[in-house]
């Protein structure tokens, strides 16, 4: 601690100090010891290898953006889940042709809202199979509520509490679209 390179910070729910490096900020030193070991081990194993792979450069900004956010910033967690989605179902239907089925006619250059685009993700098929399973379809609607709460819904603040359980939802539907990428 004489020298700088140590810190005792202390959380409000414990009695002990714990030592973090004198270089992070408390409140970033605090809020990483406030995690639990379930946050941790999604933020660490957040996609696995292969997805992130498929997903490819056009979301690398939008995956590093996620890591640095995940278990610290609800907001910006869900919002970031959201628009991953959004921007994977317009990369997905763009190269198999079927953009125009998500742009939305009566606004010329704008696309149909979220929730539209997964119905017809659902509904649309390649070779017999959808874009995205019905059942996988119901519940992604977790994350897109969410998201849009962060958007716009300045009354209330998205607890990263409420992401994790939507985690295997919307990992499930990314590696259904990437694999069409």
């Amino acid at each position: 601690m004489d020298a700088g390179i140590i810190q005792a910070v202390r959380r409000p729910d414990a009695r002990q100090n714990f030592w973090t490096l004198a270089c992070l900020d408390r409140n970033d030193a605090l809020r990483r010891l406030g995690k639990t070991q379930k946050f941790r081990q999604v933020e660490h194993d957040l996609f696995s290898e292969e997805l992130v792979t498929k997903l490819g450069k056009d979301f690398d900004r939008e995956l590093a953006e996620l890591r640095d956010n995940f278990g610290r910033n609800g907001n910006a967690t869900a919002f970031l889940l959201r628009k991953i989605l959004e921007k994977l179902l317009i990369i997905v239907f763009g190269k198999h042709g079927n953009e125009s089925l998500l742009k939305d006619v009566s606004q010329p250059g704008n696309w149909k809202g979220l929730e539209e685009m997964v119905e017809i993700a659902s509904r649309e098929r390649q070779r017999g199979i959808p874009f995205l399973l019905p059942r996988t379809a119901r519940e992604i609607h977790g994350i897109k509520f969410l998201g849009d709460t962060a958007a716009h819904n300045p009354l209330v603040n998205v607890d990263s509490a409420t992401i994790l359980p939507q985690m295997p939802f919307i990992i499930t539907a990314y590696s259904e679209l990437a694999n069409r990428l």
